[in-house]
């Protein structure tokens, strides 16, 4: 199962790496567990299908999404403190954990 926790971008990447490879089987993803705000850097990633847990594969160009510049622009990159070891790494979005 290849690891992926690095939003909409990378998930249409690993998506795309997924089709085109023979022995997949799995996608990890944490889309659903993002701040609801990370979706909106990169539109258009197609959602998982209940009915069967899985991705379609994208049909757009490219990977797929759009990157919305104007949104990248408003949240430029931020040094965050991730330490493991510390109480409530997991939680996002509170006190900067673990926001990517």
């Amino acid at each position: 199962a290849p690891h992926n926790v690095g939003g909409t971008i990378s998930t249409a990447a690993a998506l795309h790496l997924d089709t085109a490879t023979a022995n997949f089987k799995i996608q990890e993803h944490f889309n659903d567990f993002a701040d609801a705000w990370i979706k909106e850097a990169a539109p258009g990633l197609p959602e998982v299908d209940p009915a069967d847990g899985c991705f379609p594969v994208p049909t757009a160009p490219g990977l797929g999404v759009t990157l919305n510049e104007d949104f990248v622009r408003e949240h430029p990159m931020q040094k965050v403190d991730f330490n493991l070891f510390r109480e409530g790494w997991q939680r996002r979005g509170t006190d900067k954990v673990a926001v990517h």
